[in-house]
């Protein structure tokens, strides 16, 4: 990959040249030669010169799948920090499995020309010479593999293309105001009770946004924002910013994945501080100071999980820890 050798050296090809072999170009790990000369005299004909010269191919080729492997799958497992899961559900099953072919296409077409080197140095040295193959069986295979490469290299391009149109739409982003969906979780306006009134946003309306999105291993994904205050039936007054983030998963078993992955993505943050767990019957649940310095909570209810914190910013009311994720874990619902 990153090798600076583009070609035989000067004085080799000049001393080609006298046995009337003109050099033409590289190709992948290998020199190509012609002549016009039928008579001239072949170049490394001995079979076991030949079959040492693979070595250095084969220790090339195997370099490169080390290299591929660590590029295409231990360094994003590194990246994503072991959120397989949650790296598919937030960048979609298209970008997901685009990458996933692409790197298996990568590392297989090595391995495929290291078991070729390997029965083509065995052959050298057996029988002095590599079989022809034959071209009606090879075309055809041959052919085949360059459709997939080009099929999963479109494939690649139209998510990475998708997902930059996204980004420059600024999402699927909409104002609080605008969105008329029914939401399966509690909002600060639930935690003031019924009876509530003068609810009223207390930052930028860029700040109170809704995000919904589908996919195949999340049939449903909300992402909401909402900085508001609203005025409880007694006169007092909540204010403060309640973010939640709702994962309708396919199973309990991918649910529980991404509860683990959500937790651990906050934990390796900059900051982070563990907190006790609020008394709430949950599948699975961790409480924690999250790195905005606000109360945070990831819990599982069966294929349900929801990674939430809420910034109190009241001067009349203090809205606890339990009792906000008390109601949001009941209200949620499918």
């Amino acid at each position: 990959m990153f090798s600076e050798d583009e070609g035989p050296s000067q004085e080799e090809i000049e001393l080609s040249e006298k046995y009337s072999w003109e050099y033409v170009a590289r190709r992948g790990d290998f020199y190509v030669y012609r002549s016009m000369d039928a008579s001239a005299r072949e170049l490394d004909t001995d079979p076991q010169v030949q079959a040492l010269a693979l070595n250095s191919v084969k220790k090339r080729r195997l370099q490169t799948l080390i290299l591929s492997l660590c590029c295409l799958i231990v360094y994003p497992l590194i990246l994503m920090r072991g959120g397989a899961v949650y790296t598919a559900v937030t960048f979609g099953p298209l970008l997901t499995a685009a990458l996933l072919l692409f790197a298996a296409l990568l590392i297989a077409e090595t391995v495929r020309s290291l078991i070729y080197l390997r029965k083509a140095q065995t052959a050298l040295s057996c029988c002095g010479q590599i079989p022809a193959a034959d071209r009606r069986k090879y075309a055809p295979k041959q052919t085949a593999w360059w459709i997939l490469r080009v099929v999963v290299i479109l494939l690649l391009i139209c998510a990475a293309l998708r997902l930059e149109l996204i980004a420059r739409l600024g999402s699927d982003r909409i104002p609080l105001e605008e969105y008329t969906g029914d939401l399966p979780f509690a909002t600060i306006k639930d935690m003031a009770g019924e009876g509530w009134s003068n609810y009223e946003y207390i930052s930028s309306e860029e700040l109170n946004w809704v995000e919904e999105r589908h996919g195949v291993l999340a049939p449903r994904i909300i992402v909401r924002k909402e900085y508001a205050a609203v005025k409880m039936p007694g006169g007092r007054r909540i204010s403060g910013g309640l973010c939640v983030e709702y994962y309708k998963m396919k199973s309990p078993w991918l649910a529980g994945i991404l509860a683990g992955e959500l937790h651990r993505e906050d934990r390796l943050k900059p900051f982070y501080e563990a907190m006790d767990a609020p008394d709430i019957p949950a599948d699975r649940i961790a409480a924690y100071i999250n790195d905005h310095r606000s109360p945070t909570v990831v819990m599982q209810k069966g294929n349900i999980v929801v990674r939430a914190y809420f910034q109190n910013a009241s001067d009349t009311v203090d809205v606890r820890f339990q009792d906000w994720t008390a109601a949001l874990f009941d209200s949620l619902k499918q």
